[in-house]
């Protein structure tokens, strides 16, 4: 199922046991929370957010409304992913993608990153 067509207006978030999620953050609706991943400390996760099996979300880090992020992603501290992107697996997110000025680490070689418009894979 991607981004774009699930429905998540009226679902209550969907957080496995296993997931380790703060207190302090907050999880708007249909948000699914696999096994396995780690959310630290005042991370907003908007609604419809989907987070695949190991993935990070460090502190302060912002997901918009309906983005997908794969299995083993890592998102930076403070960093903001835009609504419906879909970050792939393993991909490490340093900055924000909304800024144009983010970069982005996949086997270890940093390269400049595009800016990201909603609706697009990175």
């Amino acid at each position: 199922m991607t981004a774009k067509n699930r429905k998540v207006t009226t679902l209550p978030p969907r957080v496995w046991t296993s997931a380790r999620v703060d207190e302090s953050a907050m999880i708007g609706r249909g948000v699914h929370i696999a096994p396995g991943v780690l959310v630290e400390y005042g991370v907003v996760l908007n609604d419809g957010v989907w987070i695949e099996r190991g993935a990070t979300i460090e502190r302060g880090a912002v997901i918009g409304h309906g983005a997908h992020i794969r299995a083993g992603a890592v998102i930076r501290a403070g960093a903001m992913v835009p609504s419906k992107v879909v970050v792939a697996a393993g991909r490490v997110v340093e900055d924000s993608l909304a800024r144009g000025a983010q970069k982005t680490v996949q086997e270890g070689l940093t390269r400049p990153a595009m800016q990201m418009p909603s609706g697009v894979w990175v």
